[in-house]
Order: C-alpha cells, then sequence, then structure tokens
C-alpha cells in the first residue's frame, strides 16, 4: 500500500452503471449472497431504521441531486476490471434504484418508482469518484470514514467489529498492518477478536443444539445485539462467574463444558428476547446471573456424571419408583424461572403446569406428562407427545365449532383429514405470531422439530430422535402452539 493518498484529491466522472456494490462491506450480512443488487438492497434495509434512513437518502438524491458530502471512493478489480464502491455503497445503491425502479425491493419499489420521477435522471448517470490504486489502498480513508468520531454516518459496533476480522484474516493476523490501517489500539484489536470469538461459540454444536433454529439464525445475525453480549464479556466478575478466561488471542473455558454451553445458550435467548436490559450495569451481573442456569465447575463437589439427571423430589410418585443411586438430587435444585427452559429437567411437563379442557383423553396425557420420568421412558413420552398435539388440535377445532367448516374445505371426514391439513387449516384463524411460525417451522420436513419427526415415533421404528433432552426440547419448541390450542395455567 503506498503512503501517498494524493488520489484521493483528484475525482474522475463514472457511469453509474460501471460501478458495482462491494460484497465484503461491513454493513452487509456475511452469510448472505449477494448476486444481485435487490440482494444488496434487502440486506441494508433489514433493520427498520436502516430502511427508513436509506429511503430518505434516495429522496434526498432524488430533490436535491448528488451532493458529494463524502468522498466516493472506488478502486479496480484487476481480475474482471470492474470498478468496486470501496466506500459510498448506500449512495450507489440509491443511484442505481432510481434509474432502474424495477431492482428494488417490493416492500420499497412504489416509493422507489415516485422518487425516480421526481429525480433528473440525466444528471445521474454520471458521478465523479477517487479512484483508489487498490482496495489495500482504500482501507485506511474507509477506517476514517466509518470510525466514531466521524461526523458522517458511522459504521454500528457490530460492522465495526466485522471490519477488523476482515483485515485480520486479510493479513494472516498481522495486528501491525490492522494497526496501520484502523488507528485502534493493540488492545481494541485484540478485544474485538476475543469477543467475537466468543460469539462464534453459538456456531458449535453443544450450544446450537439448545437454540431453536429461528433463535440460531437470530444469533448468527448481523441483528444480533454484539452490545449487550460485549459488555458481559468486558465484566471480569461475569467472566469469572462463568469460567471465561482470556489469554492473549485465546479464548479458555475453565467451567464444565456442557453447563457452560446451556447457560450460554440461555444468555443468548434472553438478549434475543430483550429480557436483559440493554442498559444493564455491573451491579447487575450477580442478579441476571441468578435467573440464568447456573455454571457448575469440574471443582464442584455437587457436580454429578454428565449421565446422571438431577430429579426435583416434589416429582416423585408412588406408581413409578425411581432408583435413589441412579439418579442423584442436587443440593440445591434450579429456580422455577430457568427450570422452564432446562432440556436437563426429569420431566417433560413441570409441575407448575395444569390443563384447562372438558377432554379426558387430552387431560389424562398431559397429567402423564407430568409425571412421567423422560429419560426413563423415552419412547411412551415420544408416543404421548404426537399424540397430544393431534387431540389439541382436535380439541381447538371442536370447541370453536370449525367441524363442519373443515370437513367441507377437504371433502373428508374427520377422522381422515390428516394433522398437517388441520395445522394449516388452524393457522390464519390464530393471532399469535408466535403460534403460527411453530405450525410454519413444524410443517418444514427438514427441522428437528417437525411432524415428519413426531410420525416416525408412531409409525416408525426409527429411534435416533428419541433421547430425553431432544424431547424436552421438542415440547418447548412446541409450547407457544399449545398454549393457543388448549388452555394451560400455570400456578
Amino acid at each position: 500500500m503506498t503512503e501517498n493518498y494524493s488520489w484521493l484529491e483528484k475525482t474522475t466522472p463514472r457511469s453509474v452503471k460501471q460501478l458495482k456494490p462491494w460484497p465484503e462491506n461491513p454493513r452487509l450480512n456475511p452469510e448472505i449472497d449477494h448476486s444481485v443488487i435487490k440482494d444488496y438492497v434487502e440486506d441494508l434495509i433489514s433493520d427498520s431504521g436502516e430502511k427508513e434512513s436509506f429511503l430518505n437518502l434516495i429522496k434526498r438524491i432524488a430533490t436535491k441531486g448528488f451532493i458529494p458530502v463524502a468522498p466516493m471512493v472506488v478502486w479496480k478489480n484487476e481480475t474482471n476490471n470492474k470498478f468496486y464502491v470501496a466506500e459510498g455503497n448506500r449512495r450507489i445503491l440509491a443511484l442505481k434504484l432510481l434509474h432502474k425502479p424495477t431492482l428494488a425491493p417490493l416492500e420499497i419499489r412504489s416509493k422507489v418508482k415516485i422518487f425516480s420521477k421526481l429525480a433528473n435522471l440525466e444528471n445521474l448517470k454520471k458521478i465523479s469518484v477517487s479512484i483508489a490504486p487498490s482496495l489495500e489502498d482504500a482501507e485506511w480513508f474507509i477506517s476514517e470514514r466509518n470510525s466514531s468520531a466521524s461526523t458522517i454516518k458511522s459504521w454500528s459496533r457490530e460492522q465495526q467489529q466485522r471490519w477488523v476480522v476482515q483485515l485480520y484474516n486479510k493479513y494472516g493476523g498481522d495486528t501491525n498492518k490492522i494497526l496501520e490501517v484502523t488507528n485502534l489500539s493493540m488492545a481494541s484489536i485484540k478485544g474485538i477478536l476475543r469477543i467475537l470469538k466468543v460469539r462464534d461459540l453459538i456456531k458449535t454444536e453443544g450450544v446450537k443444539k439448545h437454540l431453536t433454529e429461528e433463535q440460531f439464525s437470530e444469533a448468527t445475525s448481523h441483528r444480533f445485539k454484539m452490545t449487550v453480549l460485549e459488555r458481559f464479556l468486558n465484566s471480569p466478575l461475569f467472566r469469572n462467574e462463568v469460567g471465561l478466561e482470556y489469554q492473549d488471542d485465546d479464548i479458555i473455558i475453565t467451567s464444565n463444558v456442557e453447563s457452560f454451553n446451556y447457560f450460554y445458550a440461555a444468555l443468548i435467548k434472553a438478549i434475543i428476547d430483550e429480557t436483559i436490559s440493554t442498559r444493564f450495569v455491573v451491579n447487575d451481573i450477580l442478579d441476571i446471573l441468578s435467573r440464568l442456569p447456573k455454571v457448575t465447575f469440574p471443582s464442584d463437589e455437587s457436580e454429578d456424571d454428565d449421565e446422571e439427571i438431577p430429579v426435583d423430589d416434589s416429582d416423585e410418585d408412588e406408581d413409578i419408583e425411581e432408583e435413589e443411586d441412579d439418579i442423584p438430587t442436587p443440593p440445591s435444585p434450579p429456580s422455577p424461572g430457568p427450570l422452564k427452559e432446562d432440556t436437563n429437567r426429569s420431566r417433560i411437563v413441570l409441575h407448575i403446569y395444569h390443563i384447562n379442557t372438558n377432554e379426558n383423553r387430552l387431560k389424562g396425557i398431559f397429567n402423564e406428562l407430568r409425571e412421567i420420568p423422560t429419560h426413563k421412558y423415552p419412547n411412551h413420552v415420544a408416543g404421548a407427545l404426537r399424540i397430544f398435539l393431534d387431540l389439541s388440535v382436535l380439541d381447538y377445532i371442536q370447541k370453536n365449532d370449525l367441524v363442519d367448516e373443515i370437513i367441507n374445505e377437504h371433502h373428508k371426514p374427520m377422522n381422515q383429514i390428516l394433522l398437517k391439513d388441520r395445522l394449516l387449516f388452524i393457522k390464519p384463524k390464530l393471532s399469535d405470531n408466535k403460534a403460527k411460525n411453530v405450525i410454519n417451522q413444524i410443517l418444514n420436513t427438514s427441522n428437528d422439530f417437525s411432524l415428519n419427526v413426531l410420525n416416525t415415533y408412531v409409525h416408525s421404528p426409527d429411534s435416533h430422535r428419541i433421547d430425553w433432552r431432544f424431547l424436552n426440547r421438542f415440547w418447548d419448541f412446541m409450547f407457544p402452539l399449545l398454549t393457543k390450542v388448549v388452555q394451560i395455567d400455570e400456578y
């Protein structure tokens, strides 16, 4: 990279058609393939705040013309001889949409068409750009332009972190090179890399298995609230409590890995669901930790073998005897809050839940699921799970006087209408979006928690999905739907 930045002072007119958006732009989600203009725009406006800002930019260019408030920096890719925009990607996308509104995503296309009619498109065919000798030469300017000190709209914290990682990978971990390009301190660079390594634990199977597909997608997207996670990770108190240590660029987990993975997944869920305040202070950390699953350490005397399942004494029943030697009771059982999502619980339905229905078989299966130890009788629980969903949907159709409607729609007796069709039938009648989303996912055969898997519990000899932890997660996944089709009270 040359130290001469005189190229910034020179501008050259370039056709808007010739200029290509930068696929590695840190504003974009790196997990999405950007092959056409619509892909770039859809990614950019996926955040509601960014959508409004982008539309305002299009309107401003349409009504006031292209005002170069900041340099447009491009470089020529020697491989394909095309010019890519290093700085000014939002502006080039806005210009391209004004010239051809049909490239815009449907949700903003009508507004783009209106703005396009207001614009003097002849004056917007070419714009003045500064041509960097290479992307490497443009990197310094990109960093300066999007720093927090810039007076122009800067990158978010996550975007800035992504930019550092791109440079780290590009220069083979040469932190001195990153220092030169970004003007960040060595401590800041190492801090960003450590935090991103912890964030990427979400992608490990040990954590991922505790998240639904939707939660995993949200946690790994560019919309995930990295700044909230960062506040935890920067706290020595938090790291000490959960067994997380930093050594140079590496992260080390000193607590029991399974315990940490389960805790970490619960923390990620809480951040996604916004049950943790984004403005919490250090003094709040212990209170927050008390509401999450407890992390255990190898030195803990109370630590049980990984294959042993803690059981709440209150769940014992005269009809189902449990060997005390096989299932040790922990000295301090989890609190009711975290236990609701604790996939290590011994019963698929907690005793705090009660069903309110006149359908005796539905009530009977529910109450039995409250008593049967899932880890001892996973085959019985798996079959009951499928039957309970079927009876719950049938109960909803009957109590809402929808029997004649569904029969007329399918031209079949009720007992010949498949559960899949019954779920599709009730979906538009539900007002709860979470319940509708469960139906969408359960009908997707590629999902782990699908009707296809439930059907194998009844109609197939396969047993690879009959695991007591998996069954607990399956129930938790279906719970938002079940509470809308049958009345389940908590007390």
